[in-house]
């Protein structure tokens, strides 16, 4: 149930990538890659994928002056053409309506993500 997952974080602000990287090791996650921008990030896509990402939180807006959640848009597109079974955070203070991309949506709360995580139901084989 959603415990000890790999996850790759990408996040632009760095206090929310501290406070975020903070609440999912403290729950027993392991963030296995981290990137602040878009095409950092679209191209550490395999990396992570090979590092056994299972879960990607992925903020929508990687520029301060965007609200679109554009980029959230096109990592999550990327990720789900490269692997499956990844589950996508949209960690947005953007609403949930522009923040659309993900499985999952938190409105910038470092505790919430880290708890929305833990609860991922993931099937028993």
């Amino acid at each position: 149930m959603g415990t000890h997952e790999k996850i790759y974080l990408i996040e632009d602000d760095l206090e929310y990538a501290r406070e975020a990287y903070q609440e999912l090791t403290n729950a027993g996650h392991t963030v296995v890659k981290y990137s602040s921008n878009y095409p950092n990030a679209i191209e550490q896509i395999p990396a992570a994928i090979e590092a056994g990402m299972i879960v990607a939180v992925v903020d929508g807006n990687l520029e301060y002056y965007r609200e679109d959640c554009e980029d959230g848009r096109e990592i999550a597109k990327s990720i789900r053409e490269q692997a499956q079974g990844i589950t996508i955070v949209a960690f947005s203070c953007s609403s949930e309506e522009k923040a659309n991309f993900g499985d999952i949506h938190v409105r910038k709360s470092s505790k919430e993500l880290a708890e929305k995580v833990t609860v991922i139901p993931r099937a028993v084989i």
